[in-house]
């Protein structure tokens, strides 16, 4: 076990890669499918309610977002965490635990919307006409919390498909709601056109639920294995607020230094090298971390091999990805946005270097949550937006577009290594050499081509960008078949 290297030559390990891969490409056509629906939904909007519908739809939006992130205190991945982590015989009680404490957290969720609906309406649209809209999303709260707890069971026990048909059934339901809603209503059909894809999200996972009989659990025992859950959820929550506060934060000096259109141009680049890539990542975490949790469970041995597979296997799939990214770069943007936006193209290239090291970061960091350490993975997150604020903003005022590129993967070299910090001090765990090997072999080949984007001609982008997917692609192919 200790000699584990990143070629994964046994046979476990060969279906352990096969098993990941399987789900990247699943999980990457399941958010294929919802960003093409995302896609037309928006053109529909833009088409039958105009730009003060589509403000409202964003209000609204983001709002039942909020609120259903704030009140289901991380539900999702305390209870993977939970359900994977039980013994065999010991699961239907925590499935039941789950299931009871996700419509214990949607009745909070409903009664906090209910409760701030006037102040809503007050303080977004200065008058109290949009009251009883905030009411009615606080249906669709609720049931995002009931389907986070819902899928948390399919996800802790290993039901990848059906959270795939779920996911897949929803989307292209509330699709057609949408397009319903919004040509019979218009702009009286945007908060109907919310709820529904709320209530079809939570539908979708009580149907894939195992319909099996579980055991009852009574209240006081809900709220002795609530305790441990909430504190570990309020750490989770905390540390995405510190990170959205951190991105305010960056933006608001960005504006300062810089200008309005400069704040539009770094969330362009952001959609681009955190959102969209982060995909892969959410892809990789729904396999991943249920496998991690049971992992620890039976031994920090285990949860080491767990680890530094997903790190390795994670790293090739970037760098792959990463290889289209650069020089594909500058069509992306004109694809998805217009020629105007092409300024936000240095940041991209000089960020994929990070991306890198998020995704080595990113499998270390999971083992804090998956042995329930909260207050340390809160620790480490808030040092990373500090991290990330300073590194940064300093990169945009020396350097501007190019600077925060850079500042980009600065951040997660820093992260990387204070992660990589903890895990030794606490564990005595780490990636291994060879892990860091390939790591650091494949940021300098992305680098490579980075700075021949900047100073050679687009062919010769190509030929490296070229070479380092090729070589990523027979290294996963290896994986997948030896």
């Amino acid at each position: 076990m200790g000699k584990m290297t990143w070629r994964l030559r046994s046979g476990g390990h060969s279906f352990l890669s096969r098993r990941v891969i399987s789900a990247v490409c699943l999980f990457g056509s399941v958010e294929g499918v919802k960003m093409l629906c995302m896609l037309v939904r928006n053109k529909m909007a833009a088409y039958l309610i105009g730009t003060a519908g589509f403000g409202l739809l964003g209000i609204l939006s983001n709002t039942i977002n909020l609120l259903s992130t704030l009140c289901e205190m991380s539900l999702l991945t305390v209870g993977v965490r939970e359900i994977a982590s039980s013994p065999e015989e010991e699961r239907p009680g925590t499935i039941a635990f789950i299931l009871r404490y996700g419509r214990w957290l949607g009745a909070v969720g409903m009664a906090v919307t209910l409760a701030l609906a006037p102040i809503l309406s007050y303080c977004i649209f200065d008058s109290m006409a949009y009251a009883a809209t905030f009411m009615v999303i606080s249906i669709a709260v609720a049931c995002n919390i009931l389907a986070s707890s819902h899928r948390a069971v399919l996800q802790g026990e290993g039901r990848l498909g059906a959270i795939a048909r779920a996911v897949t059934w929803s989307t292209v339901i509330g699709l057609a709601l949408a397009v319903a809603f919004l040509w019979l209503f218009h702009e009286d059909g945007v908060m109907p056109m919310l709820v529904s894809y709320s209530v079809v999200l939570f539908l979708s996972f009580l149907f894939f639920t195992n319909k099996k009989q579980l055991p009852a659990v009574s209240l006081s025992e809900v709220k002795s294995r609530a305790t441990a859950a909430v504190r570990l959820g309020f750490f989770i929550t905390l540390s995405g607020v510190g990170s959205w506060l951190s991105t305010l934060v960056l933006m608001i000096w960005i504006n300062h230094v810089g200008s309005t259109a400069a704040v539009g141009l770094y969330e362009v680049g952001q959609t681009l090298t955190v959102r969209y890539v982060g995909v892969v990542f959410a892809a990789l975490s729904i396999e991943f971390f249920p496998r991690l949790s049971a992992a620890f469970s039976a031994g920090r041995l285990r949860a080491r091999v767990m680890m530094r597979h997903e790190a390795a296997l994670s790293v090739v799939v970037v760098t792959a990805l990463c290889s289209l990214l650069i020089p594909l770069a500058p069509l992306i943007v004109e694809m998805l946005y217009n020629r105007t936006f092409l300024d936000v193209v240095p940041m991209v290239v000089w960020a994929c270097p990070g991306i890198i090291l998020r995704a080595a970061s990113w499998s270390m960091a999971y083992l804090l949550v998956a042995d329930g350490r909260g207050k340390i993975y809160l620790a480490t997150e808030v040092t990373s937006a500090v991290l990330c604020v300073l590194i940064m903003g300093s990169g945009y005022k020396l350097f501007g577009m190019v600077g925060l590129g850079i500042g980009f993967s600065l951040w997660y070299l820093g992260y990387t290594l204070i992660i990589w910090a903890v895990l030794r001090s606490i564990y005595r765990l780490g990636l291994g050499l060879k892990v860091w090997v390939l790591c650091f072999s494949a940021v300098a080949a992305i680098a490579l081509v980075a700075v021949s984007w900047v100073f050679f001609m687009p062919v010769v982008t190509a030929s490296l960008a070229a070479l380092v997917f090729i070589t990523a692609a027979v290294i996963l192919f290896r994986q997948g078949i030896s």
